[in-house]
């Protein structure tokens, strides 16, 4: 049986601690502090995730971290997405679907019906350097991935890395070149901020506890360290980041979303 980690707000999609230089007793000048920046900078796009949200009438997609209501925008970090493609996923097999760039999101001209599901991945990511994200350091290649679903039936695992709904309860499952993850790690987001880590069975499954209305992403990382090439750069390591996000429309009044978060810059 899975257990909650006794991770706070400060779940697996944000390891980068960088103290100030003065708290170290470092004398640091200009280039320190510029040096200091980047670091953080490229740590805090690596905690960020992509994610889809349906309202309804409109899909779109996000880049940004869902946890602190944080959505990156065009002109900006929201242009770091290269090529994102989506699919929709039908009972009738998988259609292309078009996406449209946007000053705050990326337009979905789709809206998945019950049993359907939604799903974009962007496989162009350009090679960063790592700075101990995720515990890895060096040339990383990043692959993000979302999975949108208006129910919580059952589904079958499309993407590399993937969380789909098990039919069962709250339950899901994290699948990885098709076949369950033991010992996965997720963290269940609420749209409040509230977060929490769970560890997968011995099938790959976790039940979460969902209390409250609303939208909710679940979140999940896989590190392949096998070095190679993309675009004529080499990296040291494949990193998949898939996000599975729905929205619950029975049990408690969530708590206050936090305010919008100012976009990277």
């Amino acid at each position: 049986m899975q257990k909650p980690s006794n991770t706070s707000n400060y779940g697996p999609g944000f390891l980068l601690r960088i103290p100030s230089a003065s708290s170290r007793g470092i004398s640091c000048g200009i280039s320190c502090v510029i040096s200091l920046a980047a670091a953080l900078f490229a740590g805090s796009v690596q905690a960020h995730q992509i994610w889809l949200e349906q309202d309804g009438k409109n899909a779109a997609l996000y880049f940004g971290e869902f946890r602190s209501n944080l959505h990156e925008v065009s002109p900006g970090i929201l242009d770091k997405l290269s090529q994102p493609t989506a699919r929709l996923l039908t009972s009738n097999g998988v259609s292309p679907v078009a996406l449209e760039k946007k000053k705050n999101d990326y337009s979905v001209a789709a809206l998945p019906q019950k049993g359907q599901s939604l799903i974009v991945e962007d496989l162009d990511y350009p090679v960063r350097e790592a700075h101990g994200e995720l515990g890895l350091s060096g040339k990383m290649l990043w692959r993000p991935a979302a999975r949108f679903v208006p129910d919580l039936g059952a589904r079958d695992a499309k993407l590399m890395l993937d969380i789909v709904p098990t039919g069962a309860a709250n339950t899901f499952s994290v699948v990885w070149n098709g076949a369950p993850v033991p010992g996965a790690k997720i963290e269940v987001i609420a749209m409040s901020g509230w977060s929490r880590e769970f560890t997968a069975d011995e099938k790959g499954s976790v039940h979460a506890p969902l209390p409250w209305r609303g939208r909710y992403v679940l979140l999940t990382h896989h590190t392949e360290k096998t070095p190679g090439e993309q675009d004529g750069k080499p990296y040291d390591f494949i990193t998949y980041t898939s996000t599975l996000s729905f929205e619950l429309h029975k049990g408690e009044k969530s708590p206050l979303v936090p305010a919008l978060a100012a976009p990277n810059g």
